[in-house]
């Protein structure tokens, strides 16, 4: 758990992830870490900050993992504790590290995916045929779209709620109660 005061980062790993042991036989990580925060601006909107800096150096497990893990432009997600500032860098002791996965898949130990998911997609999955549209009786009403329920390819319908199967009931939607 991250300790009370500390601060959190996101960013990009620059460079290379280093590992020593101290003369007791404790692995030590370091490694560099850009950020650049998002800023406002009233012409362009959200625009990246300018840069910031850090040096990151990790302990013990936590050591061992990054350096197994870790390589040069890994997004992660830092909290640690600044422990020193020279010029335009921050020192970080990391008590906890993670790697983002807005841009990339990771697998624990305990999931990795079976020899089927490393196999390469050479197309996409063919879409399910249609049902035949069902004939109304002369001059009756069409069937309204609401009535009918949208499937996707992975059997889950158009407003995403689980399994074709799973339809939303009213009670779903039961406003939240009022304790004030």
């Amino acid at each position: 758990m991250p300790h009370p005061a500390s601060i959190q980062i996101v960013g990009d790993v620059q460079g290379s992830v280093e590992s020593r042991f101290t003369d007791s036989g404790i692995v030590v990580t370091r490694f560099r870490l850009v950020s650049s925060p998002p800023r406002w601006d009233q012409a362009q909107g959200w625009v990246p900050g300018p840069p910031l800096h850090y040096v990151c150096t990790a302990w013990r497990d936590l050591a061992r993992n990054a350096a197994e893990s870790l390589v040069e432009g890994t997004s992660v997600l830092v909290f640690g504790r600044v422990t020193e500032v020279r010029e335009d860098t921050q020192w970080l002791s990391v008590d906890e590290l993670g790697v983002s996965l807005r841009a990339r898949i990771a697998y624990t130990e305990e999931a990795l995916p079976g020899p089927a998911a490393a196999a390469p997609v050479k197309s996409a999955p063919a879409m399910p045929p249609r049902p035949a549209p069902r004939p109304s009786a002369p001059g009756a009403a069409p069937e309204p779209a609401e009535a009918r329920v949208l499937h996707n390819v992975a059997g889950y319908n158009a407003a995403g709620w689980g399994p074709a199967d799973i339809r939303p009931r009213p009670a779903d939607f039961r406003p939240a109660p009022n304790h004030l």
